[in-house]
């Protein structure tokens, strides 16, 4: 793991995060693969995804910025079937903020997720607008009913069950690395985290986060700008539990996969489900499920003329074809707007 390498280089580049300690799912030196344990788990813990939509700020540069929020409800229903399909018994919980649209929040209920209102965190002068969604997730620290959230980005996928993540020490994050040249470029990685609510450390957070001037060093914009400076140690989470696909190398790299964190560089690559056919066609099938669901929620006429219609299509596979194709009307009007506290 480049979380263990001794090079000048690397040693200068932790000084930028948190301190370092060994998870429950580590020995000590953070390197082995995950094994089993009997702990006892919280008993007001909860699996939490956090989701804001504003149309005036996205990701969107064609005019259309209601095809992010189809596909973003279309991503949290693959995550909460995959969470279904592992036999999760923790409640799910899904708090929205901003713009939000009863219909595309139906499917959630029907498979058993909470569904609440959150306060909208808007992005900081020193944000990137790319990132600029992922301030959301701040707002897990403010869940003071629940004594841990295990907290997922809307774009993972759960392969194995991850109910033991609860009784991990908080805070747990990984530790991302990415190669460059014979260098690590670091980042605490916020896709998965293991927290412990407290409605004080939530209000330090907001000062912080408003309070900065410009990004951290070394850092991207976002949320993990914060959580980089907001803790001075954290606990690391094996790459096992929040993984990507640039890093699974042979099958056995991917049988040892807990969170698969499908990142947007590539989620629709071509080559990779050929290479691993058994977890494509399974990243597939959710993907093609949730598709459905979101359909169904829509109920809309594909006779609509295209210019009045938002759509978010991406083709899932070639050999059988099958695409996603989710469409409503593109001024659709918010069921609510909940920007506030």
């Amino acid at each position: 793991m480049c979380s263990e390498r001794r090079d000048p280089y690397s040693v200068k580049q932790r000084l930028n995060l948190p301190l370092c300690r060994s998870g429950t799912a580590c020995k000590s030196d953070c390197a082995v693969r995950w094994r089993a344990f009997s702990l006892q788990p919280a008993k007001t813990a909860a699996i939490v995804l956090l989701y804001g939509f504003d149309e005036r700020h996205t990701r969107s540069t064609d005019n259309n910025p209601l095809r992010e929020y189809l596909r973003d409800m279309m991503l949290m229903l693959r995550l909460v079937l995959s969470l279904r399909r592992v036999g999760t018994t923790l409640p799910i919980h899904l708090y929205m903020a901003g713009q939000r649209y009863a219909k595309y929040e139906s499917p959630f209920r029907e498979l058993g997720v909470q569904v609440s209102g959150a306060q909208y965190i808007a992005r900081p002068r020193w944000g990137h607008p790319w990132h600029g969604g992922s301030f959301a997730k701040l707002f897990a620290l403010a869940l003071a009913n629940f004594s841990k959230v295990l907290v997922l980005d809307s774009d993972c996928v759960v392969f194995r069950n991850i109910d033991h993540m609860v009784v991990f020490p908080t805070p747990s994050f990984r530790f991302q690395t990415v190669r460059v040249g014979t260098e690590c470029k670091w980042e605490l990685q916020s896709g998965v985290m293991v927290l412990e609510p407290d409605s004080l450390e939530y209000d330090r957070a907001i000062r912080l986060t408003t309070s900065l001037k410009s990004r951290p060093p070394g850092s991207d914009g976002g949320d993990q700008s914060v959580w980089r400076i907001f803790y001075e140690r954290v606990h690391e989470l094996p790459a096992a539990y929040n993984a990507f696909k640039y890093e699974l190398n042979g099958s056995e790299n991917w049988a040892s996969v807990f969170v698969l964190h499908d990142g947007w560089n590539m989620r629709w690559s071509r080559w990779w489900p050929d290479a691993y056919p058994a977890h494509g066609r399974l990243l597939a099938d959710l993907t093609a499920n949730a598709s459905d669901l979101m359909i169904r929620a829509a109920n809309f006429s594909l006779a609509t003329p295209r210019s009045m219609r938002a759509c978010y299509h991406q083709e899932l596979s070639r050999r059988p074809t099958r695409v996603v194709y989710i469409c409503d009307w593109k001024n659709l009007t918010p069921s609510r707007s909940f920007f506030g506290s």
